[in-house]
């Protein structure tokens, strides 16, 4: 196949199934120890790939810990450079949780807005009385 620039270019289609789950494991009734588990296979017509994810897990008040393991593996076949890549790994994460204010927040700082620009008009027009008087 050419290129616009007319160089050649190798042409290449198939198509990859993958297959996997994801989920967490709850370890304690009060919900702060669990078990984040992750794993995936995939195949195609000259490749095939795995990734398994493993880590035990702690929440705190203002987010999670969690410690754990991860393999990926990516495999070819033919005649290729690269056959194989393996990446195997240790892991430490932390995240925090974030909040997003509640609508309730929102109106709640819109009715302070709103009082303190009344009682400033309150002040002005008692200040205007006061000059006029």
């Amino acid at each position: 196949m050419l290129t616009q620039g007319g160089g050649l270019w190798p042409k290449a289609d198939g198509t990859d199934g993958i297959v996997g789950l994801k989920g967490t494991l709850r370890l304690s009734s009060n919900g702060k120890w669990f078990l984040p588990i992750e794993a995936d296979i995939g195949t195609g017509s000259k490749n095939w790939q795995w990734n398994a994810f493993l880590a035990a897990g702690y929440h705190f008040h203002w987010g999670d810990v969690t410690l754990g393991v991860r393999n990926l593996t990516y495999q070819r076949s033919g005649n290729v450079i690269l056959q194989e890549v393996r990446l195997t790994g240790r892991l430490l994460g932390a995240n925090p949780l974030v909040k997003a204010p509640s609508r309730r927040t929102h109106e709640v700082r819109r009715g302070a807005e709103e009082r303190a620009e009344r009682e400033e008009l309150k002040e002005a027009r008692e200040a205007l009385f006061k000059q006029k008087c």
